[in-house]
Formats: C-alpha cells, sequence, structure tokens
C-alpha cells in the first residue's frame, strides 16, 4: 500500500463524518452475505465509492484549489483502499 492509500484509508476511517455511510455499506454487506448473493467485485465498488467520498472530504480539508481531489487521490489509489477496506471487511 502506498503513502496516498494509506493516508486516504487512515483519514477514512478516523472521521466522524464518513462513519455512517461505512456503516450503512457495512450493513447492506452484510445482509447480502446473509441473503447468499454476496459477490466480492461489487463489494469493491461499494468500497470504492466510500472512498471517492473520502477523497472529496480530505481535499475539502486539506486540499489547495490547485490540485484538484481527483489527481490528489487518483483513481488508482481510491481502487487500492477499496480493495482494502473490502478485504478488512470480509475478514
Amino acid at each position: 500500500m502506498n503513502e496516498n492509500t494509506r493516508e486516504l484509508g487512515l483519514y477514512a476511517v478516523n472521521t466522524a463524518g464518513l462513519y455512517a455511510m461505512r456503516r450503512a455499506i457495512e450493513k447492506n454487506l452484510a445482509r447480502k452475505v446473509k441473503l447468499g448473493v454476496y459477490d466480492a467485485e461489487k463489494a469493491v465498488g461499494a468500497w470504492e465509492h466510500f472512498a471517492t467520498a473520502a477523497a472529496k472530504e480530505y481535499h475539502r480539508e486539506h486540499g489547495t484549489p490547485a490540485v484538484p481531489w481527483h489527481r490528489m487521490f487518483p483513481r488508482s489509489v481510491r481502487r487500492a483502499l477499496a480493495r482494502v477496506l473490502s478485504e478488512s471487511w470480509e475478514a
């Protein structure tokens, strides 16, 4: 995991404003497991939405107008964080 992914991950799981979104994703995934329709690739997609929201929030708090949020945290970083979060949740 590179430094940007680590930084975004720490911010995402420790920000109160993102907690409700994280819990909603976890509840939804748990429901899908219970129903027997859980798909790991789709779960990564749900976590990517969370990572994108975290990237936007991080940029709003700590970024500069010269560097847009999607350049500060490119899709590869957000996708890597989504995979880490998904694997962590599955464990």
